[in-house]
């Protein structure tokens, strides 16, 4: 994906294709391109070559270019005041020459409470010539796109760019950090359903997904052929960030295995705490002691097709309650 500034503006953005892609944020990669109205090649590319970018960054790469605002190259003394600010951030930018720099997304926290995403900005390259630039372009989003391990990846970009990495140590603090934090998703919520229901709790997230703080996780997008499905769920369910579990209950989930598991792990990760059940169709009851914590929790009634965006409203509401919105 291809972006543009200002840096508050493109993670809401990144945020909101996160959500609808069901893309994991952990998993994505981000460039940021410096460059001025004077690196005419570069301004070029960039502001005419942007579906093209677009088509082969695939969708967990995202570029930023400062410089660039709704198509249009921003005037020069606001790019050197912008410039200025990011040097001040600790962004190792060298007067007169292009540089690229990369991040990732870490999570941690001291409590549950505190749990945040926050970037880990681990690579950062001049590239004083365009030269063979867009072919160096495509390798580096392909490299981004298949190495995890930051290190690694970091080793392979200065091949890629001929250049040595100027970001060594992830010393880039203050507001550019707290710009793209607050601007992450806090939590993630499990939704446990039968795949029979699939359709039903598409378009719940689909409706949901607005809520830019909340990602949701649903099995079809997080399990990949050869998994182990179980460790997979299990590893899920009692990561950090998972905080939340969406039960909905029908004739279909009830009589489900996996969600029976899915729940049953979680009441164990959790203490029976955080799940919003949403009742897709009445008269249908799980086994204990899944059953004895379920129907002593208030429920969002999807029954009626007719008070959809009622329930959707009520559902967001419990969402945000959980998620301290």
């Amino acid at each position: 994906m291809f972006y543009i500034h200002p840096t508050e503006k493109w993670i809401q953005e990144v945020v909101r294709l996160m959500n609808e892609h069901q893309l994991k944020p952990d998993s994505s990669r981000f460039m940021i391109a410096f460059f001025s109205s004077l690196d005419n090649e570069f301004v070029d590319y960039f502001k005419n070559n942007k579906d093209r970018i677009s088509s082969f960054s695939g969708k967990n790469f995202h570029i930023f270019t400062p410089l660039i605002y709704e198509g249009n190259i921003i005037p020069d003394d606001d790019w050197r005041h912008m410039r200025n600010e990011f040097k001040s951030f600790g962004i190792p930018l060298e007067s007169g020459v292009p540089t690229f720099i990369f991040f990732s997304l870490e999570s941690g926290g001291i409590s549950e409470k505190d749990w945040h995403y926050y970037p880990r900005f681990f690579a950062g390259f001049a590239c004083s010539s365009f030269n063979n630039f867009p072919t160096k372009l495509k390798k580096a989003i392909d490299a981004c796109i298949e190495i995890k391990h930051n290190y690694l990846l970091a080793q392979k970009l200065s091949e890629i760019f001929l250049s040595e990495n100027l970001i060594w140590h992830n010393h880039i603090r203050g507001q550019l950090c707290d710009t793209i934090t607050k601007q992450l998703p806090k939590s993630t919520v499990f939704i446990s359903h039968s795949n029979k229901d699939k359709q039903f709790v598409k378009k719940i997230v689909h409706d949901l997904s607005i809520d830019d703080s909340v990602r949701f996780w649903i099995d079809e997008n997080e399990i990949q052929a050869g998994d182990d499905i179980q460790g997979t769920i299990t590893r899920s369910l009692r990561a950090s960030d998972t905080n939340y579990l969406i039960l909905v209950i029908s004739k279909n989930s009830t009589e489900s295995s996996w969600v029976n598991f899915e729940v049953s792990q979680f009441i164990g990760f959790s203490e029976g705490k955080n799940i919003i059940p949403v009742v897709l169709s009445k008269g249908h009851h799980f086994p204990e002691p899944i059953e004895n914590l379920i129907k002593k929790l208030k429920y969002v009634d999807f029954t009626d097709d007719s008070k959809w965006n009622e329930s959707v409203q009520a559902l967001k509401k419990a969402l945000m309650g959980k998620t301290g919105k």
